[in-house]
């Protein structure tokens, strides 16, 4: 788009500039805090543009779900790698763009303060040198070995300029010294690009060595000297203010419209033109400023929102501990739903955390109490609803079915599938007939049971773990699936009892150190690219014990990320809490609409009658399959509450007469 001579002059800057404004705003060495810093300001805007690139490849790209979720997939094993070039060593990996840069940033930032931190009671000439040998061996990487993941051969490579920002904060604070130290720089840099020595990171150019940094040194300090002037002009000074502020809102949009708007077939070849760079220039100015706007206008207002209620000195911990709770299970009984719709890309991605998180948040609310009184109550709150729906599925299946098989063999079927409780139909020992969905309500009800009992022992760490092996193992090695789903039970004891755990050691999963957040993060990612099968209905997982780990990394990632939605999003806060408040009804309609109501046939002719596009009628499939179970949630809270004001003004009427 530039003029071949103004690209010289921008390129000889650009980039190395991002990483003096980085250093810049360094404000001390402790490696904990620039780490947390790096995560929130660098790593979750990426992980977000990630996740948003990643979807609009899969809806503009493909036509079918399956093939829509596989490149989904492949996108976000692209951006977790994250090439910004493509890779002669890593070929597998595409490059995911410009917004490859904020991971660089991201590594350049630690490598220099873990210089800085280590070498604190050494003179700062140590540490410039040590910066200088990082700087070499990054150049050297890039010429022998290629592109590396997360351009960490770029990262050192230009820790340098990060070092350069930290130096100018600290010792040029002057105007005075500003201005000759931008008139030295101005002249050292003519006559550098006069001579087309220019560095290039994003392909790993350095002509001349040392020169093309020194060329890119110059003009960083020519431009952050004219920024520092510019700022005390009042009227140029707010302006200035609130483009930094909103500067990585700004390139992750720039990013997104560069990978996925392409100017000049949708707008300039239709409409016959041919504007000139400066035109295009101001174009894409105008529209990323835009739809930046409009996002930062969206968070304000979200923002305003939520704290609209709130009064000084109110006290809501307890609420939104109850919150994210809802909020997690309300994602994961979604998860289930979809997860049942066959779709092999969507089940590779919630089997690893929608049952876990159930047992999970079931053990951090366990209250342990005498294991008579605690199966009493178990077994009405999870037992009652699981043989009321396993009769309205008998009774349904007896209608549906009645013309195809004789309705004593359907009675059959359905009782011993109700009494053995699996979750999946079985061969050994002998024929067994599946339950479906609800088999995990006797597993969470065992596996409570396992817990309560076990909780305060000695060696309750060692015997859960027992338990949890010996219900893993004895399906693997003998093939034979016992009934009321013991087995899945006993494995899902550990999950309980990792849950019982955290809440006893008053551990606030939501609060967890945003370090941790990314590593569980990227190994869920990793866990889910190479998924071999986690189905916790047949005690399966395809990867050993690995995929236990992953499984409960993806839902430590869930969990915390209810409790941020909780926190700064207000209306998908109640849709989730909705759901996750009333995940039990919603489990056992979900059960009911799988065996005996046949949406599928329903969606078929819809789709068929409106030439709807294959994708788009999966995904009407999956809205119909949701708000089926939400309605019949919705008008079974309101019958509910009906007889409870019928039986409460029965038993008061009973009183009057009493007295």
């Amino acid at each position: 788009m530039l003029p071949s001579g103004l690209k010289i002059i921008v390129y000889s800057f650009h980039l190395p500039l991002l990483f003096l404004i980085e250093g810049a705003s360094i404000k001390d060495y402790n490696i904990k805090d620039n780490a947390d810093y790096v995560i929130h300001c660098l790593i979750k805007p990426y992980a977000i543009v990630a996740i948003i690139s990643s979807a609009l490849s899969a809806l503009l790209y493909t036509a079918d779900i399956n093939s829509a979720g596989t490149t989904f997939l492949f996108s976000i094993d692209d951006y977790v790698i994250s090439m910004n070039n493509s890779s002669t060593v890593f070929t597998k990996y595409r490059s995911v763009g410009l917004i490859g840069i904020f991971t660089c940033l991201a590594l350049s930032r630690i490598i220099y303060v873990t210089v800085r931190c280590l070498l604190m009671r050494f003179s700062k000439w140590i540490s410039a040198i040590v910066v200088m040998a990082i700087m070499f061996t990054g150049i050297l990487t890039s010429n022998i070995i290629g592109f590396l993941p997360w351009s960490f051969d770029v990262a050192m490579a230009c820790v340098p300029f990060v070092m350069m920002g930290d130096m100018l904060r600290k010792y040029c604070p002057s105007f005075k010294t500003m201005l000759f130290g931008c008139i030295f720089a101005l002249a050292v840099w003519g006559i550098l690009l006069k001579n087309y020595i220019q560095i290039d990171v994003l392909t790993r150019r350095y002509p001349y060595g040392i020169l093309c940094f020194i060329c890119a040194a110059a003009g960083c300090i020519v431009l952050a000297s004219v920024g520092c002037m510019l700022t005390k002009i009042s009227v140029l000074s707010k302006l200035l203010r609130s483009l930094s502020n909103n500067l990585v809102l700004f390139f992750c949009v720039y990013c997104i419209e560069l990978r996925f708007l392409d100017w000049n077939t949708w707008i300039y070849e239709p409409l016959g033109v041919n504007p000139g760079w400066i035109t295009r220039f101001l174009l894409h100015l105008a529209l990323v400023s835009f739809l930046s706007g409009i996002i930062y206008g969206a968070r304000k207002c979200t923002g305003a929102i939520m704290y609209s209620g709130k009064t000084k000195g109110e006290n809501a911990s307890d609420n939104r501990r109850i919150e994210w709770a809802d909020a997690a299970k309300g994602i994961c009984i979604l998860s289930i739903i979809l997860g049942h719709s066959n779709i092999d890309w969507i089940n590779q991605i919630v089997f690893i955390y929608d049952l876990p998180v159930f047992f999970l948040i079931a053990g951090y609310f366990l209250k342990r109490t005498i294991d008579a009184d605690f199966i009493k109550k178990k077994a009405q709150r999870l037992l009652i609803p699981y043989y009321v729906t396993g009769v309205a599925v008998s009774i349904g299946k007896l209608i549906i079915d009645k013309g195809e098989k004789p309705g004593t063999q359907i009675i059959k079927e359905r009782l011993s599938a109700m009494i053995y409780a699996a979750g999946d139909s079985w061969q050994e020992p002998f024929e067994i007939y599946g339950i479906g969905a609800i088999w995990f309500l006797w597993a969470l009800f065992i596996a409570l049971i396992i817990v309560n009992h076990f909780a305060e022992h000695r060696y309750r760490s060692l015997i859960i773990a027992c338990i949890a092996y010996i219900g893993w193992s004895s399906f693997e090695r003998t093939g034979i699936w016992l009934p009321l789903s013991i087995q899945s039970a006993m494995l899902a004891s550990l999950y309980v009892f990792i849950g019982y755990i955290c809440r006893k050691n008053n551990y606030d999963p939501t609060k967890m150190r945003r370090s941790h957040v990314i590593c569980c993060v990227l190994f869920s990612a990793f866990g889910i690219q190479h998924f071999k099968g986690f189905w916790l209905v047949h005690n399966y997982m395809g990867n050993g014990w690995f995929d236990f780990f992953v499984s409960l990394a993806a839902s430590s990632a869930v969990i915390i990320a209810s409790g941020h939605l909780c926190k700064n999003n207000p209306l998908t806060k109640k849709v989730l809490c909705f759901f996750g408040r009333h995940s039990l009804p919603i489990l056992c309609f979900h059960v009911i609409e799988m065996e005996i109501i046949p949406l599928g046939d329903l969606n078929m002719k819809i789709s068929s009658a409106l030439s709807m596009n294959p994708l788009f009628s999966v995904l009407m499939f999956l809205v119909l399959k949701i708000l089926f179970c939400a309605v019949l949630t919705m008008i079974f809270i309101h019958i509910k509450k009906i007889i409870n004001l019928v039986f409460t003004g029965i038993a008061h009427r009973n009183q009057i007469t009493d007295i």
